[in-house]
């Protein structure tokens, strides 16, 4: 598998500013030519990053699940406002998604993380149709997360799967989870197009060249982490710009 996604050096490179050329391109005239995904780790800040220097135009897309920590948060702004980016922010229903988890842990399914992978999925395609745009640029990255067997994670977009869980064990029907239906899968096979740029860099977490003002990500953001508590209190600081679609 990662021989057939993965391209490295000087043609991945290539292919990568390809992509980003027939993105811009087709994003003429729009506010944003794409979409990315952002929890505030390494993965997702360095894609943002990297969009950023290939000169897309792209709305930054966060879920927040209820398990944001206050240090993703802050990073998650700080990244942004640097790079100049919007912020979109879905908040998910804290009472009916806390049922949704715990249906899962009751079913003792391998992976309980599901329901969120499968919110965020969701939420990244109708942002993108929302704001007419086909692209949706993940930090998905095939050399570091595809090595377990699939057995142990399986399911992410499978709306049937999520939703027999809940009737068997939730308490509460859904009312606004975001989700993706069979139909809806399909349609956005062909409407929409996920390029998961990190499988054409090279990248490796921790040897990573991501860099702002050089040194790893775990030092950018040990930095970012310094500054969150010290602007506070050495003078006033202007959040990402945070948008209603």
């Amino acid at each position: 598998m990662v021989r057939e996604y993965v391209v490295d050096g000087e043609e991945g490179l290539r292919h990568l500013e390809q992509t980003a050329q027939k993105i811009r391109k087709d994003g003429q005239g729009k506010k944003y030519d794409c979409v990315i995904g952002v929890s505030g780790g390494v993965d997702s800040t360095y894609v943002a990053y990297r969009v950023k220097k290939l000169g897309l135009r792209p709305l930054a897309v966060h879920l927040d699940n209820g398990w944001d920590s206050e240090l993703a948060v802050k990073n998650i702004e700080e990244t942004l406002k640097r790079l100049d980016i919007d912020l979109y922010t879905e908040v998910l229903d804290w009472e009916e998604f806390k049922d949704i988890q715990i249906s899962f842990l009751k079913a003792s399914t391998p992976d309980s993380e599901i329901p969120t992978d499968h919110a965020i999925n969701a939420l990244l395609g109708n942002l993108a149709q929302k704001i007419g745009v086909k692209y949706v640029i993940i930090g998905s990255n095939v050399r570091t997360e595809t090595h377990l067997p699939r057995a142990w994670s399986q399911g992410h977009l499978d709306w049937k799967y999520i939703r027999e869980i809940q009737k068997k064990f939730g308490k509460q029907p859904f009312h606004t989870f975001p989700h993706i239906g069979f139909f809806t899968y399909y349609l956005r096979m062909v409407t929409q197009k996920r390029v998961e740029i990190l499988n054409y860099l090279g990248y490796n977490k921790k040897g990573s060249p991501a860099r702002f003002t050089g040194g790893t990500w775990l030092a950018v953001l040990r930095r970012q982490a310094l500054r969150i508590h010290l602007y506070p209190l050495l003078s006033g600081i202007h959040p990402a710009r945070k948008i209603r679609l």
